[in-house]
């Protein structure tokens, strides 16, 4: 029995010839580990892996803006907190 990242990249092989042409987006980075270990295992030669990316990577990548830490979220809201009280 396969699991969905196998069956999704069976497919993807199947009908495309070069899978270094396509974008993966995913839901985490861990995500992203287990689709290159199934690419790895479903390939029958040496090839590019392709562009894989967690959501959060992708939304900074088009949004063009950058994910801002814990601890500087925290000082942000501690700040607007002072402000309002």
């Amino acid at each position: 029995m396969y699991s969905f990242i196998d069956n999704v990249v069976r497919q993807v092989i199947s009908s495309q010839k070069k899978i270094s042409k396509c974008t993966f987006i995913l839901p985490s980075k861990r995500a992203g580990l287990f689709l290159k270990q199934s690419i790895k295992t479903n390939l029958k030669g040496p090839s590019i892996l392709p562009e894989i990316y967690s959501i959060e990577e992708f939304i900074e990548q088009l949004s063009q803006l950058k994910n801002i830490d814990n601890i500087e979220a925290l000082f942000e809201f501690y700040n607007v907190y002072k402000g309002l009280t």
